[in-house]
């Protein structure tokens, strides 16, 4: 029974499927993610420098970007349930509103502590619309095309991504304020949504049981578990890589860029695929496959001790996040009901976004003992880790219905 209610509640949340132009819009806010996370790492020596005769201003500074990351956890957690009482469209755009303000007010604030608050609050809602825009593709895209823009998604986030950048280091030579009205992008973001992207405007349609209550189901725990472990193993490694390049003179700015930026478009090329690859292969032989590309490419990094074996190990590992990271996103839409898909997709966001916080704390001690290699071999078990309990507990990932 709670099958057939399910498809019902499926079709009825997804009558209205995005055009062509509303898929591109989603797509094309997807850079402004990566602008809010990496945005101002090129100006953050010039953002200390203006601020020298502060107390503590460095530690004040890095702040601006590590409080920026725990406020997106809480931003990921609270749009999936705001999302069910106000509609994802309406809070997608009040999002967006406060990126540009939060996000541009750096321009024109002349107080470090005032900079921090804002920085909180853009990461509030960066995690907030992110959320967002993960269900409106898996809920108002068809569902026969959904994986492929879920890949594109993440494409165009990166592709985006080399462009701002540029954009950062050009205005950073003219004023490092002027970097921060970058933000405003997101203002003709909103205006294209608005024409293109139609529905949406209200809370989504619930499931109904036979005796007219509503039909829902919990959070995944497992998946959300899984999450915080593809979070672990992923971002974590950029954390610890500039330190093990070190260990063999080959931690400049110059060679840590050139790895990261393979790495980034190897993410790219698989991402890209995604849509071509999910329909020959299951959500769980993606996961495989990803993990095991990714547990290769750290093995490689740690056993060659040289830049050529840097480079290779990244690609490795690239490929697999281009297998893993969409995956997440198809897993979590898969699991939940269209009416809870944003709160669903919040929690696995979210655990996403504590992976690294998570991974960091408990790899320090291993990083002070046994050296800066030895948290990438580490990294590397994690993996493993992770293969198994896509294939052990790949219920946590089961459809619903």
């Amino acid at each position: 029974m709670h099958g057939v209610e399910s498809k019902a509640g499926e079709a009825a949340a997804e009558g209205d499927y995005l055009s062509l132009l509303g898929r591109i819009c989603l797509c094309l806010i997807a850079p402004l993610s990566g602008l809010a996370q990496a945005g101002l790492t090129p100006v953050l020596p010039e953002i200390s420098a203006h601020f020298s005769s502060q107390p503590g201003a460095d530690a004040l500074v890095r702040l601006m970007m590590s409080s920026l990351s725990f406020m997106m956890i809480v931003g990921s957690l609270g749009a999936g349930l705001l999302a069910a009482r106000m509609g994802q469209r309406p809070l997608l755009f009040l999002c967006l509103g406060i990126y540009a303000v939060s996000g541009a007010a750096g321009f024109f604030l002349d107080n470090i502590y005032a900079l921090v608050a804002s920085r909180m609050i853009l990461g509030v809602v960066t995690a907030g619309w992110g959320v967002l825009v993960a269900a409106i593709i898996t809920t108002k895209i068809a569902p026969g095309i959904r994986d492929r823009w879920l890949g594109f998604y993440i494409v165009s986030g990166t592709a985006g991504m080399f462009v701002l950048i540029v954009a950062v280091g050009a205005l950073a030579k003219i004023d490092w304020r002027h970097v921060f009205l970058l933000y405003l992008i997101a203002v003709p973001m909103m205006v294209m949504l608005a024409l293109f992207m139609r529905g949406g405007s209200s809370p989504e349609p619930v499931a109904m049981k036979a005796d007219g209550s509503v039909l829902k189901k919990p959070v995944p725990l497992g998946l959300v578990l899984f999450s915080l472990l593809c979070g672990m193993v992923g971002p974590t490694v950029m954390i610890f890589l500039p330190f093990h390049l070190l260990g063999f003179g080959e931690g400049t700015p110059d060679r840590i860029a050139g790895l990261v930026v393979a790495t980034a478009i190897a993410t790219a090329v698989l991402a890209f695929a995604y849509g071509w690859l999910r329909k020959r292969l299951s959500v769980m032989m993606m996961f495989v496959i990803g993990f095991v590309l990714m547990c290769i490419g750290l093995l490689v990094i740690v056993l060659m001790r040289d830049y050529a074996g840097a480079m290779m190990g990244m690609i490795l590992f690239g490929f697999g996040g281009g297998f893993v990271h969409p995956n997440v996103f198809a897993a979590a839409a898969a699991t939940a009901l269209p009416a809870d898909r944003a709160r669903v997709i919040g929690f696995v966001r979210g655990a996403l976004y504590a992976g690294p916080l998570v991974a960091q704390l408990s790899l320090e001690p291993v990083f002070r003992a046994f050296g800066p290699s030895a948290p990438l071999g580490a990294l590397a078990v994690l993996a493993a880790g992770a293969i198994l309990f896509a294939v052990m507990g790949r219920r946590a990932y089961a459809p619903a219905g």
